[in-house]
């Protein structure tokens, strides 16, 4: 995420999560808590969870001082019940009213559109309802990145994954497909969401989507647009690992893909290191010395981390010479294709590579 997508996320976090009191409409909460508690429904219950549903949505889309709506979110949230009526009647009154909210929130000035919009998507995460997941759809490709944002944390959300995996229902390939022609107009902000959930996922679509998450950063890389810190890297590294292991090495794609990436981190960590502060330089080193113990160590007996040890001495020449051991460079292949067959594609030269392609200069 680059400086100004982050500070667009804290700005809208602040905006989204301050807290302020605010009378939900001032709708008596006792009939829905009554309703909440009842084991048979009666059609008065079923009206009085509808009206305070209405009652919370309609203040998340008409309040203007947005600072206070999070208590309306909080107000409907609590609400959730187990009773199968109950959980019914609250999840259709749910989608009919947040459904409404976002028609009447689509008329409203510039600003107040913005911010009631981003409230109801934050709504439909916090409910947890795969129900609710259709609504989100359409923001998936909005060019505001926080729209955007919590879109995909609304369709990447576990109880949505539960939903896809069981079958059957053709919201989860709308969610899929979406999710792809998304993170191909979006930006690395959401790529570590969609990587998550596309590794837990467990299908060979799961797959590919992971590894399509992979390609664009990778072509960020190669284009030298990576200004953001490599959160989403060491995500995208992490996830690929564990697919390599579970093939035990013998999809040799996956691994390229792998040792291309991190060979990209680890040399503009080299690149960059004498123009960057201490704390600039952080997360970098994170990133790389994360994956080398947690991915790389694991794969080799007796591995004693060089790439951590070299960048504890400051030594960028030896970080890239261990670099080249582990690797590969343009004269050899490195330790982790002896141990794990992988190459880099065709060079220049039409032969091929046996070392990384170089980050872009």
């Amino acid at each position: 995420m680059n400086l100004r997508s982050t500070a667009l996320v804290c700005l809208v976090s602040l905006s989204v999560f301050s807290l302020a009191d605010l009378s939900v409409a001032q709708v008596d909460p006792r009939p829905i808590e009554a309703a909440r508690n009842k084991t048979v429904l009666e059609p008065g219950d079923l009206q009085a969870i509808d009206e305070f549903v209405a009652a919370a949505v309609r203040d998340i889309v008409r309040t203007r001082d947005f600072s206070q709506v999070s208590k309306a979110r909080a107000a409907l949230t609590s609400k959730r019940g187990t009773q199968a009526q109950y959980v019914q009647q609250f999840s259709e009154s749910c989608r009919r009213s947040i459904e409404n909210g976002l028609q009447q929130a689509a008329n409203l000035p510039d600003d107040r559109r913005f911010r009631a919009t981003l409230n109801l998507l934050v709504l439909i995460s916090e409910l947890q309802d795969p129900a609710l997941t259709e609504l989100a759809l359409p923001y998936l490709g909005n060019p505001n990145r926080a729209l955007q944002y919590w879109a995909v944390q609304v369709v990447t959300h576990p109880a949505v994954l539960e939903k896809i995996k069981q079958g059957n229902w053709p919201v989860g390939a709308q969610i899929i497909g979406q999710l792809r022609q998304s993170i191909r107009a979006g930006s690395a902000t959401t790529w570590g969401l969609v990587a998550e959930f596309a590794a837990r996922l467990g299908l060979a679509e799961g797959l590919s989507l992971l590894t399509e998450v992979a390609d664009l950063r990778l072509a960020q890389y190669a284009g030298g647009q990576v200004q953001d810190p490599p959160q989403v890297d060491t995500t995208i590294l992490r996830l690929l690992s564990t697919a390599i292991v579970a093939e035990n090495g013998k999809n040799p794609a996956i691994t390229g893909r792998f040792a291309q990436l991190y060979s990209y981190v680890i040399q503009h960590l080299a690149k960059v290191y004498p123009a960057l502060s201490g704390a600039q330089r952080q997360p970098w080193v994170s990133a790389i010395v994360e994956v080398e113990e947690k991915c790389i160590a694991p794969v080799f007996d007796g591995y004693e981390m060089p790439l951590r040890k070299a960048i504890e001495k400051a030594d960028m020449t030896a970080l890239m010479a261990e670099h080249d051991a582990l690797l590969g460079s343009r004269t050899a292949q490195g330790r982790l294709a002896a141990k794990w067959p992988f190459d880099y594609g065709p060079g220049p030269d039409g032969k091929v590579r046996t070392g990384p392609r170089e980050v872009a200069k």
